[in-house]
């Protein structure tokens, strides 16, 4: 493989990788300032007192919560639908590429041109499983990425909604 695929290749790989790691370390600090935002909160808290601001905010937290993980799970869903057909239509063209050369190889006039057969699928499997292993895996990644997002959007909304100064 050349130098110049190689690099595509794992660009290629390593850009879902990336989405992910930078979605969820965003996730990570949204979640922190909102836990922190609403600790203070609680901690201050006459429940008897409550403002209808304070009261609204203690309601969402739940709700937002539920309605955040039903969209990820819905998404992460389709998602996995989408991946099991790609799978099958992977599998189903492998399945034709391994017989049409088991033809070729039974075919051969002389155990040269059987040899040479066989080399050829065993390179040829050996490229498809490493291709088909990247696909899966960038596959999954960008699944779990677009299945982030529901509550990256939530847990963003919320530190910007909590870290805003009070009025």
């Amino acid at each position: 493989m050349s130098t110049r695929r190689r690099r595509a290749t794992t660009r290629a790989t390593a850009a879902p990788f990336l989405d992910l790691m930078i979605k969820s370390g965003e996730i990570a600090t949204a979640s922190a300032m909102t836990i922190f935002h609403r600790t203070l909160m609680m901690s201050g808290a006459d429940t008897s007192a409550l403002t209808a601001a304070e009261r609204r905010e203690f309601a969402r937290m739940y709700t937002e919560k539920m309605q955040a993980a039903m969209e990820s799970g819905q998404i992460i869903a389709a998602e996995m639908l989408r991946l099991n057909q790609q799978l099958m239509t992977l599998a189903w063209s492998q399945s034709v590429s391994n017989a049409m050369a088991l033809t070729s190889m039974l075919s051969g006039h002389n155990p040269g041109s059987a040899f040479a057969a066989q080399t050829q699928f065993m390179n040829t499997a050996a490229r498809q499983v490493a291709e088909s292993g990247q696909k899966i895996v960038a596959a999954t990644t960008r699944a779990a990425t677009r299945g982030l997002t529901p509550i990256h959007t939530a847990a963003s909304a919320n530190a910007r909604r909590l870290g805003r100064p009070k009025r």
